[in-house]
C-alpha cells in the first residue's frame, strides 16, 4: 500500500521555503518535496507504508511548530534574542 498528503501552508513563502526546503528528503521508505507558491509552501509526502507516513508528517509539524513559536516571538519582541544561560 502507498500514501500521498500534500499539506498548504498560508503564509509569506519567501519566510518559510528557505527552512523548509533543507527538510526535503527522498529514502526508500518515504519522500518529502517542498514547493514555493505566491502566498503558500506546499509539502508533499509520499510514503510506502502508514508508519512511513506518520514520522514524515510528525517531522513536518514539529518543524511547523518552532516556525510559529520564532515568528510569534519576532512579532511580540522585534527579534530573536540569543539566550545565554546567564541570568
Amino acid at each position: 500500500m502507498s500514501y500521498t498528503c500534500e499539506i498548504q501552508v498560508g503564509c509569506n513563502s519567501e519566510e518559510l521555503y528557505p527552512l523548509l526546503r533543507l527538510e526535503q528528503y527522498s529514502n526508500p521508505r518515504s519522500k518529502l518535496v517542498v514547493e514555493a507558491h505566491t502566498g503558500s509552501v506546499v509539502l508533499k509526502v509520499a510514503a510506502r507504508d502508514a508508519v512511513a507516513l506518520r514520522a514524515s508528517l510528525n517531522s513536518i509539524t514539529k518543524l511547523l511548530r518552532v516556525w510559529e513559536i520564532a515568528t510569534e516571538v519576532i512579532k511580540k519582541n522585534g527579534t530573536i534574542s540569543k539566550h545565554t544561560g546567564k541570568d
